[in-house]
């Protein structure tokens, strides 16, 4: 019988003491840490509070016209009270109008802003950084330094910095700048749709030209090295920005093969898109693998919401399908459509059993049984 020798055994003994030291060492600087930070944090939270009392007063004293903007100026003593001025400011830029919003905006070019954002833009910290570039979105840059910043941080890890700094860049002045931001942007991955939606939304705004902003949008919904996410926001964005001129555009985009689009994402979007245009009818554009017959949910939800608004006996058939589809939105959309079939009390008869009772409700209970579901 084999044993460990004296030497072994106390080489083992010694290991293992080691790292239960090290694992005590990483659990109390843990414990550390964490009693430290919320300590900071607390500090932080507790001078943040002071300084929003100290500043809202003389905020609205400045709105009155009690105070000059100087005096205004004079009494941003700390970093703490800066944050909360500007936090305070664009708050109230967003509810006020007229001379008073004019006034608010005239404090976003004092020094003691201009300073500490200027110096947050440069750090790693992802909080100053978003804080950095809200502020430069609200004053309009300007400086060439700036901007340069802005668009190495379109580069940035965080989709939130990406977003943060293209809406800065989108609200200067020179249009080249602008563009070159939204292709930046439109060419990230892993972007929010709602970041998208306000990023293009502001760009459409600004633009000059709404015929040439729209056919910008176009060129990069039909550019394959577009992720397929962001050119289904832009499809959907193109109805609500009233380009209805692209109707055709989208159409026959809709009719050949796209990039892949192995979700049927951009599919649906082109479906939505053209239903709110109107007078396209999708069902003939295409093959039925690409509408009721698709192997993606949204796609054969699309177009089960698609007849519903554009009814017409004929589609009865392919309704029927879609009425018994394995998802449950996509039928009761078909279903919903059915009623508006002039043999809806016959509808029952064609349907499998088990979604009678879905079937009954609709009837009964029409849009309330929907939005139950």
């Amino acid at each position: 019988m084999n044993t460990m020798s004296p030497y072994f055994d106390t080489v083992a003994i010694d290991f293992i003491r080691i790292t239960l030291y090290v694992l005590l060492v990483l659990f109390f600087s843990l414990v550390i840490f964490i009693l430290v930070r919320r300590v900071l944090l607390k500090r932080w939270a507790e001078k943040m509070n002071k300084s929003e009392e100290n500043i809202m007063p003389n905020l609205f004293l400045y709105l009155d016209g009690e105070i000059t903007k100087q005096k205004f100026s004079d009494s941003l003593k700390n970093r703490f009270e800066v944050i909360a001025a500007f936090r305070n400011i664009t708050e109230l830029i967003d509810n006020f109008d007229g001379d008073q919003k004019d006034k608010l905006r005239s404090l976003l070019n004092l020094p003691q802003f201009n300073r500490y954002y200027t110096n947050s833009i440069r750090t790693d910290n992802t909080l100053k950084l978003a804080q950095a570039c809200m502020y430069f979105e609200k004053k309009n840059i300007a400086e060439r330094t700036v901007i340069n910043r802005l668009k190495e941080l379109q580069y940035h890890e965080y989709p939130v910095i990406k977003y943060a700094s293209t809406l800065a860049l989108i609200n200067t002045s020179e249009q080249e700048v602008r563009d070159n931001a939204l292709n930046v942007f439109i060419h990230s991955k892993g972007l929010a749709s709602m970041a998208i939606n306000d990023i293009i939304y502001k760009y459409c705004g600004f633009h000059k030209d709404s015929d040439r902003a729209a056919e910008i949008l176009f060129r990069y919904i039909t550019d394959p090295n577009v992720p397929v996410s962001n050119a289904a926001s832009m499809v959907k964005m193109l109805p609500e920005l009233g380009f209805y001129q692209m109707a055709d555009d989208l159409a026959e985009f809709f009719r050949f093969p796209y990039q892949h689009d192995d979700k049927g994402f951009l599919t649906s979007s082109l479906i939505d898109a053209l239903s709110d245009f109107s007078g396209v009818n999708v069902i003939d554009l295409v093959p039925e693998e690409k509408t009721w017959n698709s192997k993606h949910i949204p796609v054969r939800l699309s177009t089960a919401k698609w007849i519903q608004k554009f009814y017409s006996q004929d589609l009865d058939p392919i309704l029927l399908r879609l009425a018994v589809d394995d998802d449950l939105e996509v039928r009761i959309i078909a279903q919903l459509a059915l009623t508006q079939s002039p043999d809806a009390k016959n509808i029952d008869q064609q349907l499998d059993v088990k979604y009678q009772n879905e079937w009954d409700e609709i009837l009964k209970t029409g849009d309330s049984y929907v939005d139950s579901v």
